[in-house]
């Protein structure tokens, strides 16, 4: 290709992917084990950066790639590779663990309200976790543990691999938002809920730290949903507080949230 002599006036792009990784030393694929769930994306162009290994990349992004490349707009779960993560909680660092064997520490700004848990279970899932979809699926394989980058989950399933993990209510709690009196602002975020037993799973915001209030309560799945919330801000109200609370779970399913954007 370079030796075309238009090649200077071209925009080419390159990408090669597979369509599954293969058992390890066996070979042979079908399962949802992490080496036959493991694939590649390489992409080679203008606007990539070379050698980089960004987080958020998925290979659901090779058709949004090549269609955004040729000017086509397409309603896809993918995105370009050439668009960079701003959800601040893929800039999270993996931490040293108790009972598995990697999880990232609490984004700075956000806090866990863990003080409804019970004092076992699995440590590094006892209230809501960040982590990524490598290192939750290498913990239990085939419950479509599935998702981009770094992420917040409650799962009341894996916390109770060990004992005292019977029970689960944990809240997570963003910064403060800053408001409009009168406004309505929406809350936008990705979510990945899947339902089992008496679970619930609430979405509340506060204002002024004021008392909570509902804005939605997940019953049923939802899977890999991206929500936009309208909320309206009372008079009176400057600073806003979002809460994700999971609750009435003991050994059920999880609830996941992703890129949680306000305004």
């Amino acid at each position: 290709m370079r030796a075309r002599p238009t090649f200077a006036q071209e925009d080419w792009l390159i990408m090669v992917t597979t369509d599954h990784g293969h058992r390890v030393p066996l070979g042979g694929h079908g399962g949802c084990g992490i080496d036959e769930r493991g694939t590649f994306l390489l992409a080679v162009g203008s606007g990539i950066a070379a050698g980089a290994r960004p987080i958020d990349v998925r290979q659901v992004d090779l058709a949004a790639t090549a269609l955004q490349h040729f000017g086509v707009a397409a309603n896809l779960d993918g995105k370009s590779v050439r668009i960079r993560s701003t959800d601040p909680f893929d800039a999270l660092a993996l931490r040293t663990t108790v009972d598995e064997t990697g999880i990232p520490a609490t984004l700075a700004g956000w806090s866990v309200d863990r003080s409804r848990m019970p004092s076992g279970g699995m440590t590094e899932w006892r209230g809501w976790s960040f982590t990524t979809d490598e290192f939750w699926s290498r913990t239990q394989s085939g419950q479509e543990r599935e998702t981009r980058g770094v992420f917040a989950v409650a799962d009341s399933d894996e916390f109770a691999d060990k004992s005292g993990g019977s029970g689960f209510d944990s809240t997570l709690v963003s910064p403060q938002y800053t408001v409009i009196p009168g406004s309505t602002v929406r809350l936008n975020y990705v979510t990945h809920h899947r339902q089992e037993g008496a679970q619930k799973a609430d979405v509340l915001v506060s204002f002024n730290g004021g008392a909570d209030q509902l804005v939605r309560r997940y019953s049923a799945d939802a899977r890999a949903t991206v929500e936009s919330l309208p909320v309206t801000v009372p008079a009176g109200a400057t600073t806003m507080t979002v809460k994700f609370r999971y609750y009435d779970a003991s050994n059920n399913w999880y609830w996941v949230i992703d890129d949680l954007r306000v305004g």
